[in-house]
């Protein structure tokens, strides 16, 4: 037997994963084809006119970059790339974009950058570059900038809330994407009442991460969060009531010990 610092994160972020394949059949059995009659008078025929329905799903993954994180984030990056594959190989392919934002700390704990948003991708492989660029470093005090990298995510990306499908000659159909943001990290936001706190006031910015909850709830996106093996019993506490808020699912990772064969 061995003590593995491999954490739980390929069953965590798979259980995630499978929220979308059954999003995806229930796209499939009811809207794998629009098919819109013609008013009289309109189109070529009588028969309806049919287009093929393509899931959207705009998915980011804001990520912790601080030093604490180096094993997690070496695990995520592995594990998001299966993810993204994983979903952009579903049937009927959905229209997938891939967003990043990484996040460390207020200066002086961090000199470096507070948030790093690479936007969304459409080209997978380009987001996973932007994915393998991040390094661990620095971070400061025990608290991190967790409410500064949700606003860049909820405020700060081009989501598609709508999708417009439809001719000139017929009526605009809506279909809502499907909006979900993964919150990896292992420290809570600034304020909360961790020791070793720079920023007892809370974020110097304003912000909040409660109030951030709810403007992801209000625009239909969903947070799943994901606490890494360092998270005190406050940031528990914040990880658990954002995905309480916004519907998504509050996972945590752990050490265990594997044999070496099983493994």
């Amino acid at each position: 037997m061995e003590v593995s610092k491999m954490k739980k994160l390929i069953a965590i972020l798979l259980m995630c994963l499978a929220l979308f394949p059954a999003a995806l059949a229930a796209e499939k059995a009811t809207t794998e084809v629009i098919c819109i009659n013609p008013v009289d008078g309109q189109g070529s025929s009588n028969y309806p006119r049919c287009y093929p329905s393509t899931p959207l799903i705009d998915v980011v993954f804001v990520i912790d970059s601080t030093g604490s994180m180096q094993d997690e984030i070496r695990q995520v990056k592995t594990h998001i790339e299966k993810i993204v594959r994983e979903v952009e190989s579903g049937y009927p392919r959905p229209d997938i974009r891939v967003g990043l934002v990484t996040y460390r700390d207020h200066s002086p704990e961090e000199y470096e950058y507070l948030t790093l948003n690479f936007g969304f991708e459409h080209d997978v492989e380009r987001a996973l570059q932007h994915l393998n660029s991040i390094q661990a470093s620095g971070g400061g005090d025990h608290p991190e900038a967790v409410a500064d990298g949700l606003n860049e995510a909820i405020n700060n990306m081009d989501w598609r809330d709508y999708h417009i499908l439809g001719q000139s000659n017929y009526p605009d159909y809506n279909y809502e994407t499907q909006k979900p943001i993964f919150l990896i990290g292992d420290a809570s936001p600034h304020g909360i009442g961790s020791s070793d706190n720079s920023f007892e006031q809370g974020c110097p910015d304003g912000l909040h991460y409660k109030d951030l909850a709810y403007q992801a709830q209000e625009r239909g996106i969903n947070i799943f969060t994901v606490s890494g093996s360092g998270m005190d019993s406050y940031g528990i506490n914040v990880w658990q009531n954002i995905a309480d808020i916004t519907g998504g699912d509050y996972f945590k990772l752990s050490y265990q010990r594997v044999d070496v064969d099983q493994y």
